[in-house]
């Protein structure tokens, strides 16, 4: 996942960050000393995510990625910066994929008949809901056959100031999610 962001910041002319090395499955990287996710025992430095404990190593490269998301992702929000530098946490693709498998909240669902109160046939569904905190991004392309690179920027600013929600559910609070525009260097 790391790999293809790396890609497409370069894609977006965003600062190249060096790529973080890989990892065994036992091992994690933190991107400081203090992360608040560390534990320590008899001289071992660990991390728990779920019920996986994995041991915690620091990452030049991961603080370099750390400095550069903080700013990125929480422009001006000193607290979020922080919260967000003491749990950053790199793990393996073959954790990651364990985790997006077991640790996804996943509900069933069913419609009932109202006059019976039974099952209504085909009305049996499943919904994954992302964690609270989760981190998602993507790239925004324009083309300037309609609209000037600026006109698409004052839009997209406009419809930002406030959060946006994505997806069904909203009645109950699920899909409220911030959009942050990064930077284009140079432009």
């Amino acid at each position: 996942m790391l790999q293809r962001f790396l890609r497409d910041t370069l894609l977006s002319g965003s600062e190249k960050l060096e790529a973080v090395p890989d990892l065994d499955n036992e091992e994690c990287f933190v991107a400081s000393s203090t992360s608040q996710i560390v534990n320590q025992a008899n001289d071992e430095r660990f991390v728990v995510l779920e019920d996986v404990q994995l041991r915690a190593q620091e990452s030049p490269e991961l603080s370099q990625w750390r400095k550069h998301l903080r700013k990125v992702l929480f422009p001006g929000d000193e607290n979020g910066q922080n919260s967000f530098e003491d749990r950053l946490c790199v793990v393996s693709d073959d954790v990651f994929s364990f985790f997006l498998e077991t640790a996804t909240e996943v509900n069933a669902h069913i419609q009932l008949e109202e006059e019976t109160k039974t099952t209504r046939q085909g009305a049996l569904w499943y919904e994954e809901t992302l964690p609270p905190e989760s981190i998602l991004y993507g790239l925004a392309i324009y083309s300037p056959l309609k609209a000037t690179r600026q006109e698409v920027e004052d839009v997209l600013q406009d419809t930002i100031q406030s959060p946006l929600q994505f997806g069904g559910n909203a009645t109950v609070g699920q899909g409220l999610c911030w959009v942050r525009l990064g930077e284009r260097e140079g432009a």
